[in-house]
């Protein structure tokens, strides 16, 4: 079984920040996406340890 956790990020003023952890089971949206129906600005990372 494995577990792990999504980061999202962004790039703000060429600076690249940490915006939300994710840990498992749960929804993994999109701020900007879901909470202002616009494209996100954010990168997801997936980190799972095995």
């Amino acid at each position: 079984m494995s577990s792990g956790c999504v980061r999202f990020f962004a790039n703000y003023d060429g600076k690249e920040v940490t915006t939300w952890l994710e840990v498992e089971n749960q929804v993994l949206p999109s701020c900007d996406g879901f909470s202002f129906k616009k494209p996100g600005v954010e990168t997801l990372e997936a980190v799972a340890i095995l």
